[in-house]
């Protein structure tokens, strides 16, 4: 059996204009831009094929009520 504790991931949204600035503080952090959010679209794509393409609103509303959801299964 094998016990193993893999690294976290974070997901954040940030204003192009700032990418520099989020590079740099990341410093020697992981980091890699996985999609744009435009129009009130979040896109996402994986190996140049688009994969998730979901309205910021319905995104918000998830994760708004998710872990209230879980913890009133």
């Amino acid at each position: 059996m094998t016990i193993s504790e893999s690294p976290s991931r974070i997901v954040m949204s940030f204003a192009a204009e700032n990418l520099d600035r989020v590079k740099q503080i990341a410093a020697d952090v992981p980091f890699a831009v996985i999609g744009t959010v435009e129009d009130d679209f979040l896109k996402i794509s994986v190996d140049g094929e688009e994969s998730v393409q979901s309205p910021v609103s319905e995104l918000e509303g998830v994760w708004e009520s998710s872990l209230e959801s879980a913890l009133t299964a």
